[in-house]
């Protein structure tokens, strides 16, 4: 059998919307934003759905049966078209392209859709089911993210934002510099759109209102402005009492979409279809889970290890801001500088839709990569429950 390689041919988003009631995407479902990017994504690249071999999606903060397969069939595609989901906490559109490789490197599918979304807002609140038949008291609902346990109590029960705080105390991370990592990942993602650098990835879509007909959401809503970010230092700090990390240094609360059409080398060949790049590695590992942004240091070197490269050989990064405290302890350890890594903004800027943010962060790092000639990149992030995920990017030429 011919050697496969697995290539991205495209690759889209939707915009970033805030999470909440008033957000862009409050109103609809994640499979039905979902839905779009897939149905828009397959038109654009134009692969004819009948080649679409498996769709595989990742989703945390919803309770589908199978979210992927909700998906294609809310897009219209072919009901013989399979699909599954993942969930790897922060990293499941990551995970997802990862999987999507492994089957196109082994043969077992030529066409693949990957990536993942999530509604934030519209995560749905649950009721424990009670050990006895007819239970005494009240049943209270729950936010379902909030009732979901990453790690055992004996691990420290940490939430995410108190593992942010154990990482700025154990590498003394200050809140100024966290408040100046911040500000620059807002810049950034603001010129990155100044400059038309999102227009290739983002795709918009009509989203209902509270009042008035549907409206055209094409662009992200969390990024500041400057009157915004000059009032970071009179935030409180919210999860620990004389802790650093505030609201402005952590990835905002959001909804949204990445997905990628992945296609074996051969295929793509056959097709007369050029790609971007190829999937070269990809990697998780564990961490402790009350240090749990700390993720990236081991799966980078794992995947680096795996790629046979260096940091050195790294010309793109990037890595998703879940807080400001771990992206630069990761950093530090990993020995990244800011000019390579986050170009045109982060996760503080740019959000992070649990379930989407890895296939964003590939979509991203592709088309700079593109646009740049940089041969590597890497796209990583921390998991909660500690781990780490990364996957390096080669561009095709």
């Amino acid at each position: 059998m011919q050697q496969q390689e697995a290539w991205i041919i495209d690759g889209a988003r939707l915009p970033v919307a805030r999470g909440g009631m008033g957000g862009a995407l409050s109103l609809m479902p994640a499979e039905k934003f979902g839905a779009h990017l897939l149905k828009e994504l397959v038109v654009r690249s134009g692969i004819d759905p009948a080649e679409i071999d498996d769709v595989i999606l990742g989703n945390v903060m919803g309770a589908y049966l199978c979210f992927a397969r909700l998906c294609l069939l809310e897009a219209g595609l072919p009901v013989s078209i399979p699909g599954y989901t993942i969930d790897r906490n922060c990293a499941s559109g990551l995970q997802a392209i990862a999987a999507g490789a492994q089957a196109i490197r082994c043969g077992d599918a030529s066409v693949i859709l990957t990536g993942g979304a999530d509604s934030m807002t519209r995560q749905p609140w649950f009721v424990e089911k009670p050990a006895t038949g007819f239970p005494r008291g009240s049943l209270e609902p729950r936010v379902l993210a909030g009732g979901r346990v990453t790690a055992p109590d004996c691990y420290g029960g940490d939430s995410m934002g108190e593992t942010a705080e154990n990482v700025a105390e154990r590498y003394s991370i200050s809140r100024h510099q966290q408040e100046d990592l911040a500000r620059e990942s807002h810049r950034r993602a603001r010129l990155a759109w100044e400059q038309g650098l999102f227009d290739q990835e983002v795709i918009p879509i009509s989203v209902p209102q509270a009042k008035g007909g549907p409206r055209l959401f094409d662009r992200d809503e969390t990024i500041r402005d400057d009157k915004q970010l000059e009032r970071m230092p009179s935030l409180p700090t919210i999860f620990r009492q004389g802790g650093t990390v505030t609201a402005a240094t952590s990835s905002p609360v959001t909804d949204g979409a990445a997905a990628v059409v992945m296609m074996s080398s051969v295929r793509a060949g056959q097709l007369g279809l050029k790609p971007i790049v190829r999937v070269v590695a990809s990697a998780s590992a564990g961490v402790e889970p009350a240090y749990m942004g700390l993720g990236p240091i081991s799966a980078v070197r794992k995947v680096l290890k795996l790629a046979g490269l260096s940091v050195a050989d790294l010309g793109l990064v990037e890595f998703n801001e879940a807080f400001a405290s771990q992206a630069l302890a990761c950093y530090q350890e990993l020995g990244l500088t800011h000019d390579i890594v986050n170009v045109n903004g982060g996760g503080m800027a740019l959000g992070h839709p649990i379930g989407a943010t890895g296939a964003r962060l590939t979509v991203t790092l592709m088309y700079e990569m593109a646009r740049r000639g940089v041969r590597y990149g890497l796209a990583t992030m921390c998991v909660g429950g500690g781990q780490g995920t990364a996957v390096v990017y080669e561009l095709v030429q």
